[in-house]
């Protein structure tokens, strides 16, 4: 091949739409589970638990679904739904994203076990970021800025951090031990709702 011909391929392939990929579909070709997160460390591969299949597509960029609420026992794998979404969205669909948790400590501990093991050995996500090693304004503990968005992880206990953020989809994981009212009186729960409301027919809310 011709250097000609290799300058043309290679325009031709940046030109190319990309190929439609559902979450299970993108998780299945670049996800991997870290030991610190998972006991199947590795390639993450859907089959292993189907049930998670459907739920996860319904945050695709072109599933019609916008909300989506999910009942699992413990330990089914609810989680990780959310995580796999997320991994999904800043590396394929780039969009602001708000992942929220009741309070500091079940922020802290997200962090800790899941995000930062799927940044370690996710390399479709470790890509995306402007950089994972910094710690300077943009790119913190809770706050990753990456190319075409931004995560922010937020808790439900501080007013302050839910108002001042629109997001395109939003995560709110552990509702049920959300506090059914702020200090300030507001409902945590309407306040993140509000938080997608610059995207009204475009939004994903898990």
């Amino acid at each position: 091949m011709t250097a000609q011909a290799r300058i043309h391929t290679v325009l031709a392939r940046s030109l190319q739409p990309r190929r439609p990929l559902t979450v299970s579909q993108w998780c299945d070709e670049h996800m991997r589970l870290s030991t610190k997160g998972s006991s199947k460390a590795g390639r993450w591969v859907t089959d292993r638990n189907p049930p998670l299949r459907e739920p996860m597509d319904n945050m695709s960029a072109r599933s019609p679904v916008h909300d989506q609420a999910c009942m699992f026992p413990i330990q089914f794998g609810k989680s990780q739904i959310a995580t796999n979404s997320i991994a999904y969205w800043m590396d394929y669909a780039p969009a602001p994203i708000m992942y929220a948790l009741p309070g500091e400590a079940s922020m802290n501990k997200w962090v800790n076990q899941k995000l930062n093991p799927m940044i370690e050995v996710c390399k479709a996500v470790r890509k995306a970021l402007s950089s994972t090693a910094s710690r300077d304004s943009s790119n913190q503990r809770t706050f990753k800025d990456f190319a075409g968005g931004q995560l922010y992880v937020e808790h439900m206990g501080s007013p302050q951090r839910l108002k001042s953020t629109t997001v395109k989809n939003l995560v709110v994981d552990e509702i049920d031990e959300a506090p059914q009212v702020l200090l300030t009186g507001d409902d945590p729960v309407k306040m993140l709702d509000g938080r997608t409301s610059s995207f009204p027919t475009t939004y994903k809310r898990l």
